[in-house]
């Protein structure tokens, strides 16, 4: 604010825009404001006196203070006084707080916690916010690695089992980082909501509309971008929930692994203090990330190597290493480039956990039918890309997908549904494979030759060869 300006009376809106509390060693309540950019750090007592003689002096900390009493009771425990100063070690610290409070049999996957945890202070400066999914049986300290990481989070929030109504205003009115532990277990009301929030809010800008009533002016929008992590056992996530994630796989830690069985708050509470320095230093501009982004994207593009070969990261995989390395490319410090190496392998390996998952989900199983279905047709005389003999598609009827699809369903065992799945639902779904279909004689539906091939070595890229 220029120097004289007044406040004017009722208008706070644009003075206190991303406000954050803390609280200072004598528990104090204070509060940054950015739009003073150097100037932003003050005790309530301290923005009275720096406010004086404006026509708000009492108005600003007591709107903020009324703000912080409706946080949720979590959110309370603000972080210590924020500093400006360098902070080359943020990163490793936070790296080594983990380290002692949980076991990851793999070392890179610390790396990729410590950037998600520090990602989640500045998640609303960037496109997108990556998804952890902490996949283990019990007691394999999955709930541990989700508490450490709620202590170290930007408003950190644990969810239980709100209501819808509640859920999308808390989201966007605070936009927690939300952990969810036992994420199978939840309501089936709730599991809509929930994987809604946890699609449309990888994305920043996404929003989700929702109708209060049956009239049309109830229809409501509400902001979902917030960060999010579950942890889940016994149930395999869904395959669009997966290629936004990271998958940290937990097994039960050896017994001469040593951790701390206290998450030590106190020390937590410090590194939040640090992260919300480094949160007002990108709020008023001291951090650009915008060029650090846009490196984390072309890093991406390498190969990468991973559980069983070398890598080429999707589209999907490079917007959350356009995320995940920003920490590592802003404060790795000498090790930056093992840390870079550590979180590129890591989404390489959640890619490769996605793309089995994608084999696997309903349309990766209708396209295995259909290549087993295929590869029972008429050779043709002319020669594929492969140099194989193209066949005769013109013959294939929806009905025989759908009999390979559910002779492979009770072949593998995997299917807890008694009866079989009918041709018209498997009919759908070759539908939204992207085939063509026409209607043929005795009530038989028939592939159409026409895009035939190149959607079938579409689907064959995204879903792979079945057959070997």
């Amino acid at each position: 604010m220029v120097k004289g300006e007044k406040v004017k009376q009722g208008d706070l809106s644009k003075y206190v825009e991303g406000w954050e509390p803390f609280l200072t060693d004598s528990g104090e309540l204070g509060f940054t404001l950015p739009y003073y950019k150097d100037d932003g750090i003050k005790t309530a007592s301290e923005w009275v006196e720096a406010l004086r003689g404006s026509e708000t002096e009492r108005d600003v900390p007591a709107v903020l203070e009324v703000k912080f009493r409706n946080l949720p009771r979590s959110m309370r425990d603000a972080s210590p006084r924020p500093s400006l100063e360098g902070d080359s070690s943020l990163l490793d610290d936070l790296i080594a707080f983990i380290k002692r409070h949980v076991w990851i049999s793999e070392e890179a996957y610390y790396t990729v916690l410590a950037s998600w945890a520090m990602d989640t202070w500045v998640h609303d400066f960037m496109d997108i916010s990556p998804r952890l999914i902490f996949f283990a049986t019990t007691r394999s300290g999955k709930t541990r690695a989700l508490n450490t990481l709620r202590e170290l989070s930007y408003r950190g929030l644990d969810l239980s089992s709100p209501t819808q109504a509640v859920m999308y205003r808390l989201v966007e009115a605070v936009h927690p980082t939300m952990f969810i532990d036992e994420y199978q277990d939840l309501h089936k009301d709730m599991m809509p909501l929930i994987g809604s929030i946890f699609k449309s809010g990888f994305q920043f800008g996404a929003d989700v509309g929702r109708c209060e009533d049956d009239s049309e002016r109830s229809i409501k929008f509400f902001s979902v971008y917030s960060p999010i992590a579950i942890g889940l056992k016994n149930h395999e996530p869904k395959e669009d929930e997966l290629n936004r994630s990271i998958m940290v796989r937990m097994l039960t830690k050896p017994s001469n692994a040593a951790i701390e069985r206290v998450i030590r708050k106190d020390g937590a509470r410090a590194l939040r203090g640090r992260l919300h320095g480094l949160r007002f230093k990108v709020q008023t501009g001291l951090i650009d990330l915008e060029p650090l982004m846009k490196e984390a994207s072309a890093l991406a593009l390498r190969e990468v190597p991973g559980q069983n070969k070398s890598v080429t990261l999707n589209d999907r995989s490079i917007e959350i290493a356009s995320a995940l390395l920003v920490p590592a490319l802003a404060m790795g410090g000498p090790s930056k480039d093992l840390k870079i190496n550590a979180i590129l392998s890591i989404i390489a390996s959640s890619q490769e956990f996605s793309d089995e998952g994608l084999k696997d989900s309903g349309e990766g199983r209708v396209f295995y039918a259909i290549q087993m279905t295929y590869g029972c047709q008429d050779e043709l005389e002319q020669i594929g890309l492969n140099g194989q003999k193209l066949r005769d598609a013109t013959k294939m009827t929806t009905r025989a997908v759908a009999e390979q699809f559910n002779m492979d369903l009770e072949e593998h065992g995997d299917d807890d549904r008694r009866d079989k799945v009918k041709t018209a639902k498997v009919t759908g779904m070759i539908k939204s494979l992207g085939f063509k279909l026409k209607r043929g004689t005795r009530n038989q539906t028939y592939f159409e030759l026409d895009g035939f091939f190149s959607t079938y070595a579409l689907n064959l890229r995204k879903y792979g060869d079945r057959g070997k």
